[in-house]
């Protein structure tokens, strides 16, 4: 999947929270922005914080469990 983020989004704005399931078993997704690297620090896995206004783009969260099986993840403009 590739999303790709307005220039005209600015800081200020209010974030998406992305819900996505999925049928299949995932042991590990990648999530890239640009060309920094898969484990930078905000793209890590379990990096969506409870308060909101600490999200940033590309926060995510996998629940790879057979009882959810999900994949969280926040866009915004924040950090572009």
């Amino acid at each position: 999947m590739q999303i790709e983020l307005s220039e005209r989004w600015a800081e200020t704005d209010k974030s998406i929270y992305f819900v996505h399931n999925f049928t299949d078993t995932r042991v590990l997704m990648d999530v890239t922005v640009n060309s920094l690297k898969k484990d930078y620090e905000d793209f890590k896995n379990e990096t969506i914080s409870e308060k909101k206004d600490e999200w940033r783009l590309a926060n995510n969260i996998l629940y790879p469990t057979p009882d959810v099986r999900e994949f969280h993840f926040i866009i915004n403009g924040k950090q572009p």
